[in-house]
């Protein structure tokens, strides 16, 4: 059974408020002093959020249908790589679609998000996700990672170059440095999104690099052509 959180009648009137009103000055000033409130997703399930993110608004209108029709789409049992988990949408969403069988590994660089995240999973009774604090890539190590737009830490990537706003320092790891994660796959078919904001060809060559690609049955990913662009890669090396 999954414990239910009942968002207040705010959180409805905040949801039509982000979502239908247009911006207008004290707009922000608001959702700054309101910081982060329970809020219903259109998914079914509550997750706490700041209305200043504008990831709050990207969740609240659905995120990706496509990736949310991949996610429901896997078989219970599955495990899934959600890679960029951010404030765990589709963390949560995999969480009840694969069943108490499934796992989800969700893996969420960010500090701030991070909490969010596990603040996020808990709050849906999320036993069969394990969050990890970490960025994936080829080699370990660390980078300086910022978001693209100001108070959108959805859109946060790997910085190349001079970074347009503040970043912060991750850890970064290949699949196979991801403590336990062997035990927690286990026979489990696998499944991966990827949401990294153009970094996806670096994710998908440490995923082809580790002993977890042999069990790969589906993978999704979020591509935008400029950004893949910024970190020197393409469409067509992603789809080679």
């Amino acid at each position: 059974m999954h414990q239910r959180a009942t968002p207040s009648l705010l959180s409805y009137l905040l949801r039509f408020y982000v979502c239908r009103v247009p911006p207008h000055p004290g707009r922000g000033r608001l959702f700054r002093a309101l910081g982060s409130v329970l809020m219903q997703t259109p998914f079914g399930f509550p997750l706490r959020m700041s209305p200043a993110d504008r990831s709050c608004r990207y969740v609240l209108e659905g995120s990706s249908p496509r990736v949310a029709h991949f996610i429901r789409s896997l078989a219970p049992g599955t495990c899934l790589f959600d890679v960029g988990a951010n404030l765990g949408v589709f963390s949560v969403l995999a969480s009840r679609t694969l069943g108490a069988a499934g796992r989800v590994i969700a893996l969420e660089p960010q500090a701030r998000v991070y909490a969010e995240l596990l603040h996020n999973l808990a709050l849906n009774a999320c036993r069969n996700v394990t969050p990890f604090f970490v960025a994936i890539a080829q080699q370990a190590g660390e980078a300086a990672i910022a978001p693209r737009i100001a108070r959108h830490n959805g859109t946060a990537t790997i910085v190349v170059g001079e970074a347009t706003q503040p970043s912060e320092r991750v850890r970064c790891v290949p699949f196979g440095n991801v403590e336990g994660l062997d035990a927690l796959v286990g026979g489990r078919p696998i499944a991966v999104k990827i949401d990294v904001e153009g970094y996806e060809l670096e994710v998908l060559r440490a995923l082809a690099a580790s002993p977890h690609m042999a069990r790969v049955t589906a993978i999704v990913a979020e591509i935008a052509d400029a950004l893949l662009a910024a970190h020197g890669a393409s469409r067509a090396l992603i789809e080679a």
